[in-house]
């Protein structure tokens, strides 16, 4: 038989190693498990900061791998190398009208069309209406599609005399008939910044 003090004592340490548990498992385990997690966020953050970081020294090499890259496409082939859309609409409408005059044939109007964003690149868009004598079409059209910086046509409408015939050695001195066509030349300017 075990005597009742001792009982009372062991029953007081019995709680008391309960409570004592119980303090260990609603409160200590919860809070180490915080700073655990805790010091996994610093730990990522860190490596995060590092990567960042990293980064962060790469951007003057990036910067001028991206300026090479905008030199190289502004001065691309078959681009038209100007600095905003209307100098490069005003040199395709220069360089049509030196086409066009130089078959003998007269540029009567022009009308830039709005410029069109696509990516990197701006599309040039003009309307002309000109006056071209017959047989000089073909080499004004091949003119426009063999030129540098490319021009592309997009639409054209071609009306003339109904009948003509080439003209014989006897006829010479009557004038050539002429065309009269509408079209829309299109080009590209290289617009990045």
């Amino acid at each position: 038989m075990v005597p009742k003090p001792f009982l009372g004592r062991r029953a007081a340490l019995t709680g008391i190693s309960l409570a004592t548990a119980a303090v260990v498992l609603l409160v200590a385990v919860p809070l180490i498990a915080a700073f655990s997690t805790q010091r996994d966020e610093v730990e990522d953050a860190l490596r995060q900061l590092a990567r960042y970081r990293a980064e962060v020294g790469l951007k003057p090499q990036l910067d001028a791998e991206l300026q090479t890259l905008r030199q190289r496409g502004a001065t691309g082939l078959g681009l038209i190398v100007a600095d905003n859309a209307q100098l490069a609409e005003a040199q395709l409408e220069h360089e049509i009208k030196a086409i066009v005059e130089s078959n003998g044939g007269e540029v009567r109007s022009s009308q830039s069309n709005a410029p069109k964003p696509l990516g990197n690149l701006e599309r040039i868009s003009v309307q002309y209406d000109l006056a071209l004598p017959i047989t000089r079409l073909s080499a004004v059209i091949y003119a426009v599609e063999a030129h540098t910086p490319y021009y592309f046509i997009d639409r054209a409408d071609i009306s003339g005399p109904t009948g003509w015939q080439p003209q014989t050695q006897l006829q010479k001195s009557t004038p050539e008939p002429k065309l009269e066509l509408r079209w829309t030349l299109h080009a590209y300017r290289w617009s990045a910044k």
